[in-house]
C-alpha cells in the first residue's frame, strides 16, 4: 500500500482537529454528567419494574410507562418534602428560640463570660465603636431570626 506524499501530515492535521472537537464536546457535555448518570442508574434500575407493570397490564405500554413514572416521582418527592418539612419547622422554632432568648440580660450574661470578655476587648479595637454593645447585639439577632424565619415562613 502506497501512501502519497504529505498524506501522514494530513492525517496528523485531522487527528488533531478530532481531538480538539472531542475535547470540546466533553467540555460541553461536562456539566450534564453527573444528572445523565444519575438518569441512566435511575434508568436501569427502574427497568425491570415497569417491566412488571407492563405485563400485569397485559402489554399496555403507554399506561405501564405512565404508572411507573408516577411510582418514581412519588418515590423520590415525597422524602423530599418529608425532608423540606421538618427543615422549616426546624427553622421556625430556631426563629421563636431566638426571639424569645434576645433580652438584654441574656445577652449581657453571654458577653460577661470569661472567654468573650478577651475576645471582646480585642474586637473592640478591631470593629467599628459600639458593634459589640448588648442592645446592637440583641438587635442584629433579632432581625436575624426574624428575616431567617420570614425566609422559612
Amino acid at each position: 500500500m502506497r501512501t502519497e506524499p504529505g498524506q501522514g501530515a494530513n492525517r496528523l492535521v485531522l487527528l488533531v482537529i478530532l481531538a480538539v472537537s472531542l475535547y470540546g464536546c466533553y467540555v460541553l457535555v461536562r456539566p450534564f454528567l453527573e444528572p445523565i448518570v444519575l438518569a441512566i442508574l435511575v434508568g436501569m434500575l427502574a427497568h425491570p419494574i415497569h417491566h412488571r407493570v407492563e405485563r400485569r397490564l397485559g402489554g399496555r405500554q403507554s399506561v405501564a410507562a405512565l404508572i411507573t413514572c408516577v411510582g418514581l416521582c412519588l418515590v423520590v418527592l415525597l422524602p423530599t418534602i418529608l425532608l423540606l418539612a421538618a427543615v422549616l419547622e426546624q427553622g421556625i422554632s430556631y426563629s421563636l428560640i431566638v426571639k424569645e432568648w434576645a433580652t438584654p440580660e441574656n445577652v449581657q450574661t453571654v458577653m460577661s463570660r470569661p472567654s468573650l470578655v478577651k475576645v471582646q476587648s480585642w474586637l473592640t479595637d478591631v470593629l467599628p465603636a459600639g458593634t459589640l454593645e448588648a442592645e446592637n447585639i440583641r438587635s442584629r439577632a433579632l432581625s436575624l431570626a426574624s428575616s431567617l424565619g420570614g425566609k422559612f415562613a
